[in-house]
């Protein structure tokens, strides 16, 4: 697949509005054919009953943010350019705290994900879930955190979008948050950086190339080293530079099945550590993700987590620091490399779509045997499901046009749950769920546990338990066009095939 993403906490439903002149919007607007000038609105994450709401709307982007806090985000003001104009938003909250400012390098810096925590505070009598701490992070850096990083995490991990408004609640504090996304043209998906994570002890490196053929580490309660083989620029095979030292007791080696298979993420944690005299702050763990599969965790997965959510981009460049450890690590992304170049029409009535499917990997076990289904678009899911996901079935549009019941992938324990989509308008865009490992029948075996169906809509789900690992596949200008697995006696893998419909 062309990019994997990881965290989908507390994301909510989907909506489709259309920025069209002004900030009203109406939902029934949203089609493919128009899918690059629409803005989706993420739900709110907070208390969803505190405070009163408050929406910005959708602009053409942000420039800078003001935020007072300490501990907790007392209230959030935003400059937004509208068509090349300042407009600003009005003060969402209280005027307590500390001011810390952020001002973006417009037009060429922009917003592509927020993270944070809410939970619970007491203050003048008062109980209240609030906005705790918030991060926010741009195609070229992440500032933040602001406030206390304590309470439930929550992340708007967004792949190829950039965030153009704010919606939310609050009264003297800020309640809630959520978002207004938009799609940005795949020709601007290019030559950012995230990151970096990690320390600001140490040496800066980088390096750019077309791929990466072989990554090496050298690890045990830390990263020590790493060195990769890459194809430069010019095609030509090179090792790197060691970045760290090589007294790792573990040494692993990643080789990629090169041209099939290539590096689409990097995640890890990062924390501070004490050797002897020394202090910094280190990359604590690596774990690799491909286009087939994933290799790791290296070290110890122990401190801050940090990942790089990315999608329909490749990973074209990595940076860092480094001494006698690796002290932080950051990624260059840019555009598709394998992606067909197709000639503009010289004219047109309606907007082209470049259409790719891409394969998303699997989440669950090893059992059962395989299948897949593809389609135009889906109309019916039935899922069978109980303590974990025994089967799922699906009416789906055939390439002509037919409707056609697949397979049912899996046995016929559990409850029934039939989910119904309102055709033409509403298609899913996401599936999100956990799979752990039960024992049946004197046996372990590892199986899906739950899904939840995310549509440009709503949210369907959760149906099974939420208990195991978290899997998801959160997507922005894409669309599901298929679903593969393994299944037995129960559901034991679950993947995706996606269409971009970007323009």
């Amino acid at each position: 697949m062309s990019k994997f993403i990881s965290l989908f906490r507390n994301m909510g439903s989907l909506s489709c509005v259309c920025p069209i002149t002004t900030n009203q919007f109406n939902p029934k607007i949203c089609s493919a054919s128009i899918l690059y000038k629409t803005t989706l609105k993420i739900e709110i994450v907070g208390c969803k009953d505190g405070g009163g709401p408050w929406d910005d709307g959708a602009h053409s982007t942000i420039r800078q943010l003001v935020i007072y806090h300490k501990q907790w985000i007392c209230s959030f003001h935003v400059e937004y350019d509208k068509n090349g104009h300042s407009i600003w938003g009005s003060k969402h909250g209280g005027n307590e705290g500390s001011s810390s400012k952020v001002v973006l390098d417009y037009p060429n810096e922009y917003l592509i994900s927020i993270y944070g925590y809410y939970g619970y505070i007491g203050e003048w009598g008062i109980a209240a879930d609030v906005i705790r701490s918030i991060t926010f992070q741009t195609n070229r850096k992440t500032y933040g955190p602001y406030g206390m990083e304590e309470g439930a995490k929550f992340s708007f991990p967004i792949m190829g979008a950039k965030i153009v408004g704010f919606h939310g609640r609050c009264g003297w504090f800020l309640d809630a948050i959520g978002l207004y996304i938009q799609p940005i043209p795949k020709t601007q998906l290019k030559n950012f950086s995230l990151g970096p994570y990690g320390g600001k002890g140490g040496h800066p490196w980088e390096y750019t190339f077309r791929s990466i053929r072989r990554f090496v580490i050298h690890h045990e309660q830390w990263i020590h080293s790493i060195q990769l083989e890459y194809e430069d620029k010019n095609g030509k095979l090179v090792w790197s530079k060691k970045h760290g030292d090589t007294n790792g007791s573990s040494k692993s080696e990643v080789v990629l099945q090169f041209p099939d298979e290539y590096f689409v993420s990097i995640h890890g944690y990062y924390s501070h550590i004490q050797v002897l005299e020394n202090t910094a702050t280190v990359i604590r763990s690596l774990t690799l993700e491909t286009n087939t599969r994933t290799y790791g965790p290296f070290g110890v997965e122990d401190g801050t987590k940090f990942l790089f959510p990315i999608m329909e981009t490749d990973i074209v460049g990595v940076y860092g620091r480094s001494s006698v450890w690796l002290d932080a690590i950051g990624l260059y992304l840019g555009t598709t490399q394998n992606m067909k170049v197709e000639p503009e029409p010289m004219a047109a009535p309606a907007p082209q779509i470049q259409m790719e499917h891409s394969k998303l990997r699997q989440y669950g076990g090893e059992g059962g045997d395989a299948w897949e289904d593809k389609f135009q678009t889906m109309r019916r899911f039935v899922v069978r499901h109980g303590l974990w996901i025994d089967s799922i079935q699906i009416q789906y549009e055939d390439d002509n046009g037919n409707l056609v019941w697949s397979n049912q992938h899996g046995g016929d324990g559990g409850s029934r749950s039939e989910v119904v989509l309102e055709f033409p308008d509403e298609y899913l865009v996401s599936i999100h769920g956990y799979y752990s490992d039960i024992r049946t029948w004197g046996h372990a075996i590892t199986v899906i546990r739950s899904l939840t169906l995310e549509t440009n809509k709503k949210t369907y789900g959760p149906f099974g338990v939420e208990d195991g690992s978290k899997f998801s596949f959160p997507i922005v200008g894409f669309k599901v066009v298929g679903i593969h697995g393994r299944s037995g006696w129960y559901l034991d893998a679950f993947g995706l095939y996606v269409l971009s419909i970007q323009m």
